[in-house]
Parts: C-alpha cells; sequence; structure tokens
C-alpha cells in the first residue's frame, strides 16, 4: 500500500474572475476564503485532505493573503464560524502540520506547485485547488484508494451535464480510452484550456477538476519548463502534454460527487440554487 502523506494546495492567484462579482465582498478579498457551507472555501479542501488520512499540507500564498495564513495557524476566521465548524478546525490544527510558501514571482500554478517540492521530498502528493469544491466530501479518499491499488499520476473525473455545464469553464478537457483492467480511463491528451463555459463534445463527457495525485517526477517535469523554456504562466496542462511526449501515463478516476468551481462567477448567476445551499450550510 502506497501512504500519501503531502497535499498541496496552490492558493497564489489573483481572482480574476470573481473581482467585484459578489455584493458586500472586497475585490480583494481571497476567493479561497469566501464563505461556503459556513466557512471558507479552502477549509473544505483541507477537510478533504484531513478526512481521507492526509496529515502534511502545503500552501502557497502570494502577499496579501496573509489571511489564509491566519487561519490555519491562529485557527480565526473573519466572522467567525459556528461551534461545530469552528471544533472541525480545531482539530485539524491539532493534528496536522501547515507548511506555507508565498509564490514571490506568478509564474502560474505549476510555478506554486515547485515551492513545495523540499516540504514534500521524493514522495507521491495530492494537488487540490481551493475552489473546487466537493459535495459531499470524499473525492480525495477515493483518489488515495484507487492509488494504493495502482500508483501512477491519477486525476479525478466528472461527468459534465446540462445541469452544471454553464456552471464550468471550458478547461479540464481530455481525451481518453478505457482501462480494460480496472475502473480507470488512461487520458491520452490534455486538451488546452477555452473561452466561455464548458460545452460537451458529446453525451456523458467527462472532464478533470482540479483534484489529482501526482509522482514526485512531476517536479522534475516542472523544474524542466521553468528553467529550460522560462513559462511565464505555466499551468498543469502544459506539463502534462510534455509528460505524455515522453512516454509518461496519465489515468483518470471517475467520481460520483459533484465538484463545484467556486471561483467561476458564472456558479452565482446560472447555478443560484446550488450556491444558495452552499452558502447557507453543508
Amino acid at each position: 500500500m502506497h501512504t500519501i502523506r503531502h497535499m498541496v494546495i496552490p492558493a497564489a492567484g489573483l481572482g480574476t474572475r470573481l473581482a467585484g462579482a459578489i455584493p458586500g465582498i472586497p475585490g480583494h478579498f481571497p476567493k479561497e476564503m469566501l464563505p461556503i457551507g459556513g466557512k471558507a472555501a479552502i477549509q473544505h479542501t483541507v477537510a478533504e485532505g484531513y478526512y481521507a488520512g492526509i496529515r502534511e499540507f502545503c500552501i502557497v500564498t502570494r502577499r496579501g493573503k496573509e489571511i489564509i495564513r491566519t487561519l490555519f495557524e491562529k485557527g480565526e476566521y473573519p466572522g467567525g464560524m459556528d461551534e461545530a465548524k469552528q471544533a472541525e478546525l480545531d482539530e485539524i490544527l491539532s493534528e496536522s502540520t501547515f507548511h506555507f510558501f508565498e509564490q514571490e514571482k506568478l509564474d502560474g500554478e505549476c510555478g506554486a506547485i515547485h515551492l513545495t517540492r523540499e516540504a514534500v521530498g521524493d514522495n507521491p502528493f495530492v494537488v487540490a485547488y481551493p475552489d473546487n469544491i466537493c459535495s459531499p466530501s470524499g473525492t480525495v479518499g477515493r483518489l488515495l484508494q484507487a492509488f494504493g491499488e495502482k500508483p501512477v499520476d491519477l486525476l479525478s473525473l466528472m461527468l459534465v451535464n446540462e445541469e452544471n455545464m454553464m456552471c464550468l469553464s471550458d478547461s479540464g478537457r481530455v481525451d481518453l480510452e478505457g482501462d480494460k483492467d480496472s475502473e480507470l480511463y488512461r487520458i491520452t491528451d490534455f486538451l488546452p484550456k477555452g473561452g466561455g463555459c464548458f460545452e460537451p463534445r458529446f453525451e456523458g463527457e467527462l472532464r478533470t477538476c482540479g483534484i489529482y495525485v501526482a509522482l514526485p517526477h512531476y517536479f522534475d517535469y516542472i523544474a524542466q519548463e521553468l528553467e529550460g523554456i522560462g513559462r511565464a504562466e505555466l499551468t498543469d496542462g502544459i506539463v502534462r502534454r510534455t509528460m505524455l511526449k515522453d512516454g509518461v501515463s496519465f489515468y483518470g478516476l471517475p467520481v460520483p460527487e459533484e465538484i463545484h468551481d467556486a471561483g467561476n462567477p458564472e456558479v452565482l448567476a446560472l447555478c443560484a440554487g446550488v450556491c444558495a445551499e452552499l452558502m447557507v450550510g453543508d
């Protein structure tokens, strides 16, 4: 059994999609701290990892997002939380270790991930973007179970349908082929991000959703792109396409949970019912 101890959470983004989109929330307030279900979005992400058995969290922020660090160093959330959610946070803080990194050069999400290399070491790790909220929770646990059976670069896949497609940006699009020996799909290509909402190419299309397991060689490929090419905005897709060309295999695990893109303003306009439920309670 392969044990994964680390979760990497890139949280240094500018949050341009949500700037000024939420009445009463200042444009500079980090999207990772938006109240969803009575607690910060990023607390949902950490709890996902914690309940799956992860105890070391590597959070990458930038200047101006010190409030995120305050949440996990002092257990304080602006305006407070109800007793149950505060108790959950206190439990997580008492049993977990948090490593914080500041991304001074905004060289993309993979630049943020690479900052955590020394803390993660030569170990597989989970990456979870804090604007991907699982309802109900359980996606990380499913990934870890599948990884224990097949230790590969493994991504979660969600079903795109008429109910959620307008709430998803045109990203995470992949080409897949079935794996006859397991419930996994083999990923044959990672398609570039497009504009607008995600429109399925065919009924039942699956997309990746910002929660995945990476083998330590992922750091090597990120370093290659950062140092050899000097990407200004290095994304997961760029790195993975290079890895595919080198013969690295990627697999996808379909998960039954709904995964909401909490960083997408269209969620507020087009999925008001879902968002209202998430913003008010679990």
